[in-house]
């Protein structure tokens, strides 16, 4: 009979151990509240721009995974500004967390800044790098039909890329510049994941067997796991 009592008593403290072990790893898991520049007031009052690149290669899984410091699946935490006198076409800013790294030294929990090349920015911001003859060109227009397109915003969207959103999950490939890690590949580079937007975003167990990821071109889901085997373990490899 004591041996019952004391297995009994024995099991009631693993279980209580157990759960003030969940209990302080729950509150220990840091959230954040998802957030970005761009309003819905500026998307209504917002044009796309479609620059094409002339590109030297073409950025192919294998030599965007080849090139990447980092290759992560991170959370859009923040979108915070964009800055139109970096590059040739603005850079966009903001905050990841990365839930799993694939490649490199970035640890999951981590928050880091990115840049990304296009964005939204203000008209005039868009047009003070234009050469004057263009500005000349543009403001005549707007005299003879009375527009008004300075007091808007532009979208700058690269050939082949992707626009980000805050609170997605994303395959990202990463170059790490100074205190920034710069998203590259354009469209090969960022790919989304089949997550559901969160308005809070905290750092998660990601199974890479269950998971999809965009084609950016055919707009399917296609299994992360075989894009990992393919393009990232072997590349490693090699």
């Amino acid at each position: 009979m004591k041996k019952r009592i004391c297995i009994l008593v024995s099991i009631v403290v693993i279980i209580s151990v157990i759960g003030a072990i969940n209990v302080i790893c729950f509150k220990n898991v840091k959230e954040y509240n998802v957030k970005s520049y761009i309003t819905e007031d500026i998307r209504k009052n917002c044009k796309d721009l479609y620059a094409d690149l002339c590109l030297a290669y073409e950025y192919t899984p294998e030599v965007v995974t080849s090139y990447a410091d980092n290759i992560v699946l991170a959370t859009v935490i923040s979108i915070d500004s964009m800055n139109p006198d970096e590059g040739l076409f603005g850079t966009t800013n903001g905050k990841i967390l990365i839930q799993q790294n694939l490649k490199g030294n970035l640890q999951e929990g981590q928050v880091v800044q990115y840049l990304k090349n296009g964005g939204v920015m203000k008209m005039e911001d868009w047009e003070k790098n234009q050469p004057q003859a263009s500005i000349d060109k543009r403001n005549y227009l707007r005299q003879q039909s009375n527009a008004k397109e300075s007091d808007g915003y532009i979208n700058i969207c690269l050939s082949d890329d992707i626009e980000i959103h805050e609170g997605y999950t994303y395959l990202i490939n990463l170059k790490k510049l100074d205190d920034r890690y710069e998203i590259v590949g354009l469209g090969q580079g960022l790919r989304e994941v089949n997550i559901n937007y969160t308005s809070r975003v905290s750092c998660n167990v990601l199974d890479t067997n269950t998971l999809k990821i965009k084609n950016n071109k055919t707009n399917e889901f296609e299994s992360l796991q075989l894009y990992i085997n393919t393009y990232i373990n072997n590349n490693e490899k090699e």
